[in-house]
């Protein structure tokens, strides 16, 4: 069956020429990097004469795709060729290598020249860069990754301050995502929001047409889960913001989208970030009703949702973090109600916060060794806190049982000795107010 549009165009065709255009390329960049003579060239590349004179290729020279960043009267280069029909990677490589401009911008009239079956996207205006193109066109991952390793400028936004970490994770291509987080290396990049107040990680965990998902708060496919987990913890342990939400909604908070989808895996990774504040309240949004008409149920993915957030709940008020009044509330009515969650708050406060994390606290190597050749002890904390507590990166541990370990009962070898313990550590949620010192006035 003939393949042609409206427009009279014969794909076929045209698919058939390209095909040709791109073997005869790399035969003839191949050739050029070892130093023969290619047969597509003939004779032509002494006179630079036009390799062919009709078609959609009229016009093209020898030296056009010999030299890497030549340009052609229509604005094209040899790297835009590589990427409008996607040569193979041993090209790309060599095209990089040889210093072809690797941000050669692909413009609209050229797109449209040579891509006529897709539509161009007007989100970059009438250009965009080469690994913009690749990304939005769905190229091979390998191939994206040969533009981002070659140093392709990756802080690139859309007209609507949209970036291509933001839209790599919007089109579901997470291997492209991990690459560019890894490369970049920016604060304010994985931060940055978009015109609607979208940061990255919520492309992930809330898509724009959530107002009108009726499913949204039912829970998904367990995969949905596993791989929000994975770009999350990139995310975090890059630097971005725990506590964003978009235009400062509230419900939008990563942890409380985490507890409506029932994501247990990505709740496993935000828990140990997360700031409690009158935001988070995880808890809320995961017990609330559905928006479907079908019959409420506990799954298994809610089941654990909820087991995470009742033990760092209970955690948070043993050590005196703050953590909200509603949220107390439904804790409280949730172990009254229920025996099991009655008996998980008890057996966790029991053998976890009494026993086993204030016995890891105690446990120190310092306060076990010989200190009889040492004058003195000096030890200095770093780290968020809470009042009287200290975050460390898995665990909250109440300042007091750092220097209880090392009283004369626990540590007989320091007796008598200047014991100095400093601690840098945040005690609470409220931020310091912005202090303007003025000059005093002289008089003359």
């Amino acid at each position: 069956m003939e393949c042609k549009r409206e427009t009279g165009i014969d794909i076929d065709r045209v698919r058939a020429a390209i095909y040709k255009y791109r073997s005869a390329i790399c035969e003839a960049f191949s050739n050029h990097r070892i130093g023969l003579n290619s047969t597509f060239f003939n004779d032509k590349i002494i006179n630079n004469a036009p390799i062919k004179t009709t078609g959609p290729f009229a016009g093209y020279t020898a030296l056009h795709i010999a030299y890497v960043n030549a340009v052609a009267d229509d604005g094209s280069q040899p790297i835009h060729f590589a990427c409008l029909f996607e040569m193979p990677l041993g090209l790309i490589d060599i095209l990089l290598e040889a210093g072809a401009n690797v941000d050669a911008e692909i413009s609209q009239k050229l797109f449209v020249k040579y891509i006529r079956w897709k539509r161009w996207y007007n989100a970059f205006g009438n250009e965009m860069t080469l690994l913009t193109f690749s990304i939005l066109y769905d190229f091979n991952d390998l191939f994206v990754i040969r533009l981002i390793k070659g140093k392709a400028n990756l802080k690139v936004k859309s007209l609507e301050n949209k970036t291509l970490l933001m839209y790599a994770i919007d089109l579901e291509k997470n291997t492209i995502a991990r690459s560019l987080i890894e490369e970049v290396k920016d604060h304010e990049w994985i931060n940055a929001c978009d015109n609607c107040g979208y940061p990255a990680t919520h492309y992930r965990l809330y898509p724009n047409n959530v107002g009108t998902d009726l499913y949204f708060d039912s829970g998904s496919a367990l995969r949905d889960d596993s791989t929000s987990a994975v770009l999350i913890r990139e995310l975090l342990v890059a630097g971005t913001d725990v506590n964003a939400t978009i235009n400062n909604d509230p419900s939008t908070q990563l942890i409380n989208i985490a507890a409506r989808k029932c994501f247990p895996e990505t709740l496993r990774q935000l828990l140990p970030y997360h700031d409690n504040t009158s935001k988070s309240t995880a808890l809320h949004y995961l017990l609330r009703p559905l928006k479907t008409r079908k019959r409420e149920s506990i799954s298994c993915g809610k089941m654990t949702c909820i087991e995470l957030i009742l033990k760092d709940l209970l955690y948070r008020r043993t050590f005196g973090l703050f953590v909200p009044e509603d949220e107390k509330i439904l804790m409280d009515k949730l172990i009254a109600e229920d025996i099991y969650f009655r008996e998980l708050g008890h057996i966790y406060e029991q053998n976890i916060i009494q026993g086993e994390l204030k016995e890891k606290v105690l446990k120190y190597d310092v306060a076990t060794r010989d200190h009889s050749e040492n004058d003195s002890l000096f030890i200095a904390v770093m780290s968020h806190g809470g009042k009287n507590t200290i975050y460390a990166k898995d665990e909250v541990y109440d300042s007091e049982k750092l220097w209880s370990a090392f009283t004369s009962d626990k540590c007989p070898t320091l007796t008598g000795k200047p014991k100095l313990i400093f601690y840098q550590c945040c005690r609470g949620d409220e931020k310091h107010k912005e202090t303007i010192v003025k000059p005093p006035i002289q008089s003359d």
